[in-house]
């Protein structure tokens, strides 16, 4: 059962114990006010409750928005993270270029491949890195099912 509507009903009920309460028979006229200070008090007790109960849901309300606004925002940051994941293909790239000028080389070592490749493989690491980062903050939000039907986590 849902905290809030537990902690509601608990309310109601104490409220509706103090009403009987309040109808013990020794007190005749329970509900007859006798003057019109008494009426306003009255009506300034319910404009109260009615009050407090207004700024229990806003808050609720508030939370929940909050929530939702945080996962958006996380889901975000993990899809624009996980475009940047393209640039392992570059790497890859930089890599096979490396490799077939060593051997159209005969061995020989060009300098200029080893810094694009080292280049290459440094996006692609800060590019996993922010990956799992962003990673990490949207399964906060997921669900259990969520979490078991993603496959997410770049180890």
């Amino acid at each position: 059962m849902n905290r809030d509507l537990v902690i509601w009903l608990g309310c109601i009920l104490l409220f509706v114990a103090g009403v009987i309460w309040g109808m013990i028979p020794d007190k005749k006229g329970f509900f007859v006010v006798p003057n019109i200070h008494d009426l306003f008090d009255i009506l300034g007790a319910l404009a109260t409750m009615i009050a407090a109960a207004v700024a229990v849901i806003a808050l609720t309300n508030w939370r929940s928005q909050f929530r939702h606004e945080a996962r958006f925002q996380s889901l975000k940051e993990l899809k624009d993270a996980a475009i940047e994941l393209h640039t392992f293909r570059g790497y890859l790239i930089t890599v096979q270029e490396r490799c077939m000028h060593l051997m159209q080389s005969g061995g020989v070592r060009d300098e200029s491949n080893n810094v694009l490749e080292e280049a290459a493989r440094l996006a692609w690491m800060n590019a996993l890195t922010k990956y799992n980062k962003a990673w990490g903050t949207a399964v906060v939000f997921f669900t259990a099912e969520e979490e078991a039907s993603f496959t997410g986590p770049a180890p």
